[in-house]
């Protein structure tokens, strides 16, 4: 049971918060018109339909029906799904069996400013033209859940060969925090930059 107390004083501790440029809203849909993205995350780490909603009725994810035989997405859907408003195609392949990438390449060059995302955790090692899955994307997710290629039980790793977005992935690991430092610099009161916990993303 909450402390009436504590209860009465969050109005006034938000209010202070706001004047030093942090902003608070009451909703993940409020939060939605705000933001570019939204990761979910809950206490019990279960989604919960509840939230989920409200990040798809933005709008913002677009879904594309698989194919049987493969259960990839059907590249012969993707085209007729794409606006001015598209930026990614987000992959995942099933099992380590990728799509046509040939295909999906031409496609990407077609809409120079539409990027591939991979989703690597079924595909980790998988190739196309021998190419590794993760070099035809700007960034890779591989989780190492108990059901996928490699594992630690719990935890990932993000892939990319662009330093700006193995930043923000190291920040992020780190909630938010403007640092990057790795290794031993971690054990460093405030990392080898200084910036530890002097600026944070936002």
């Amino acid at each position: 049971m909450f402390d009436e107390s504590s209860v009465k004083r969050i109005p006034g501790y938000t209010e202070e918060v706001k004047k030093y440029g942090v902003e608070i809203v009451g909703s993940i849909a409020d939060l939605l018109s705000k933001v570019d993205f939204v990761c979910l995350e809950t206490n019990d780490g279960r989604p919960h339909l509840q939230q989920a909603l409200e990040v798809f009725k933005a709008g913002k994810p677009v879904f594309i029906d698989i194919e049987w035989e493969t259960l990839n997405f059907d590249l012969s859907k993707i085209e007729e799904k794409i606006t001015d408003k598209t930026v990614a195609i987000f992959l995942s392949p099933v099992l380590g069996n990728p799509p046509n990438m040939d295909e999906l390449i031409n496609l990407s060059n077609k809409y120079p400013k539409i990027k591939l995302l991979l989703d690597n955790c079924d595909s980790l090692g998988s190739k196309w033209n021998d190419k590794y899955l993760n070099e035809y994307a700007i960034v890779s997710s591989c989780s190492f859940y108990p059901a996928h290629e490699i594992t630690t039980l719990e935890g990932g790793m993000v892939s990319s060969n662009i330093e700006e977005i193995i930043k923000l992935a190291r920040s992020y690991a780190t909630w938010g925090r403007d640092c990057w430092c790795i290794g031993t610099a971690n054990l460093l009161c405030q990392g080898s930059c200084n910036k530890r916990f002097s600026n944070w993303l936002q």
